[in-house]
C-alpha cells in the first residue's frame, strides 16, 4: 500500500494568509490508477522495443554501415522514448487528478451527509415558538 501526500493551495481566507488543504492519498497496488499507469509504461517499453529492433533489422538488411546502424537505433530510442516519456507523464498527471477530485467529491459528499444528520437531530425550535403559549393574565 502507498501512500502519499498532496497539498494544494484554495485560494486566501478572510485574514490574508494563504489556506492550505493537505489531502491523503491511499493507491493500492490494483487500483485504477496504479494499473492504468503500468499498462500505459508496459505498451510505451514494449514500442521502443519492437521498433527498434525492425529499425535495426532493416537498416541490417539494407547494408548499412555498423554506424549507421548505431545512429538510427539510438535515435529511435531517444526519439520514440521522449514521446513515451510525455505521454505517460500527462497521463499519470491526469489520473492523478481525476482521483483527487474524486476523493474530493466523497468527501464533500459526507459533510453534507453529517450536516443533514445533525440538522435532522436537533429539535425544531420554530415549532415551539409559533404554538400559543398559556399564560395567565390578572385584570
Amino acid at each position: 500500500m502507498t501512500e502519499a501526500d498532496f497539498t494544494s493551495s484554495s485560494g486566501q481566507n478572510g485574514e490574508g494568509g494563504a489556506q492550505e488543504e493537505q489531502t491523503q492519498v491511499m493507491l493500492l497496488p490494483h487500483s485504477k490508477v496504479a494499473w492504468l499507469q503500468e499498462v500505459a509504461f508496459t505498451v510505451t517499453k514494449l514500442l521502443i522495443v519492437v521498433v527498434t529492433c525492425l529499425v535495426a533489422i532493416l537498416s541490417i538488411l539494407a547494408r548499412a554501415q555498423w554506424y549507421d546502424i548505431l545512429i538510427r537505433t539510438a535515435v529511435t530510442i531517444l526519439s520514440l522514448g521522449f514521446l513515451g516519456w510525455l505521454i505517460n507523464w500527462f497521463l499519470g498527471r491526469y489520473l492523478v487528478e481525476a482521483k483527487l477530485m474524486e476523493l474530493e467529491e466523497e468527501k464533500m459528499r459526507e459533510e453534507q451527509e453529517a450536516q443533514t444528520a445533525e440538522e435532522s437531530q436537533q429539535p425544531d425550535v420554530a415549532d415551539e415558538e409559533s404554538e400559543p403559549s398559556m399564560v395567565k393574565v390578572e385584570a
